[in-house]
């Protein structure tokens, strides 16, 4: 028995080894591929529900943190004898879960109420029937802004067909943003035990969400050395600092200019106002498309129309909306730990939507400020160091 040459078979079999395994995975790529692909499906068809409900618990857990502390306020200002006072986290949850779904009732109900020009109650069971009339307006206002485009004379033909293409994009764009939502509505609706799931595990992670993460801060303690987690521990941090303020404050965004643009613009009488104001709303989701949508929506509308007064008013109505929101509204929603030069939420919003579209383009913001924080911090160590 030599040991030398012992050692090299065993290199030479593993090494062997390594090439048929390599070679058989080349051959059989397609195969494997799908097996994993149908793997990856099974398990997102199963890890689903969690995530979502993940999501909606980490927006949804600053609401509830502040009604369990008006809670506390509350019980300790009735019973002054007895010091000590109990956590009431179950029944901010519950108190948190009725005010979303009374406001995206009365929300709903404010929207197709303007569309149907009469006021009628949304329940949350008529929010699928909403949603189909609100698609149908788009739809509608989208028919006939073509009708209007294809009405416009022009001398000039190149001028014509670039103005007309620059317009059908714009429109496209428009349209393929209601399908994506109404896509989205149908697919909520027709799956409603996923959705259910998902309400109910972020239930649960928004009551036990404490013990949870507890109980993960303690196994990663104990399985990764001491270096390592806390470089997981302050890379999560800064996540949360990034992603929070941000998401919840462009949501929380959203849905006000939303609103703001329906109502408004329905008093002045403009055409199709809310299905202007559901595209901004959306559009406020990525820094500077809001302005952009609603001006360009307004401008279709109202010249579709022909009411070249009405236009003005509301483009003037428009800029001081999104003055105020610019420089008021959109700064209190916003975390102030937000902070990315101009040209990187250019750059950041690029890559995210060449990537993953528009849901890439919402997070691609907070994702770019959190690579420039770590960046940041790499180069100060490096510099220290």
């Amino acid at each position: 028995m030599n040991k030398k040459y012992t050692t090299i078979a065993i290199y030479i079999v593993i090494t062997a080894v390594i090439i048929m395994t390599a070679g058989e995975l080349i051959i059989n790529y397609k195969n494997i591929f799908g097996l994993i692909g149908g793997l990856w499906e099974l398990l997102w068809t199963v890890f689903r529900p969690a995530t979502i409900g993940f999501a909606i618990a980490y927006l949804l857990f600053p609401v509830v943190k502040k009604l369990n502390g008006f809670f506390m306020l509350f019980e300790k200002s009735i019973n002054k004898r007895n010091p000590e006072v109990r956590s009431h986290w179950a029944l901010s949850v519950a108190t948190t879960w009725f005010l979303v779904l009374a406001g995206i009732s009365a929300v709903l109900t404010v929207l197709v109420s303007t569309v149907t020009e009469n006021v009628k109650f949304v329940s949350i069971i008529e929010m699928s029937k909403a949603a189909e009339t609100i698609v149908l307006a788009t739809e509608d206002f989208y028919r006939k802004a073509l009708q209007f485009l294809g009405t416009l004379n022009i001398a000039a033909s190149d001028v014509d067909a670039v103005l007309k293409n620059f317009g059908e994009t714009a429109i496209g764009w428009f349209q393929n943003a209601s399908n994506n939502f109404a896509g989205s509505v149908s697919s909520v609706v027709s799956s409603m035990g996923t959705l259910l799931f998902s309400i109910i595990f972020s239930i649960y992670f928004m009551v036990d969400g404490d013990n949870i993460l507890n109980y993960w801060k303690r196994v990663l303690q104990i399985l990764l050395p001491e270096k390592i987690y806390t470089g997981i521990g302050m890379v999560i941090e800064d996540a949360d600092r990034c992603f929070s303020g941000y998401i919840r404050g462009q949501i929380a965004d959203a849905i006000i200019m939303a609103v703001i643009f329906s109502v408004v613009l329905s008093i002045i009488k403009v055409p199709y106002a809310v299905v202007i104001g559901i595209l901004s709303g959306i559009g406020n989701l990525i820094p500077y498309i809001g302005p952009v949508v609603a001006y360009g929506g307004v401008a279709l509308s109202c010249l579709m129309s022909g009411d070249i007064k009405k236009l003005i008013l509301a483009v003037v109505i428009v800029f001081i909306i999104q003055t105020i929101d610019g420089n008021v509204i959109n700064p209190k929603l916003l975390s102030s730990s937000i902070q990315v030069h101009p040209l990187l939420v250019i750059s950041a919003l690029l890559i995210g939507g060449s990537i993953g579209g528009v849901l890439g383009m919402l997070l691609a913001v907070p994702l770019g400020a959190l690579i420039k924080l770590e960046f940041d911090r790499f180069v100060k160590y490096r510099m220290e160091k």
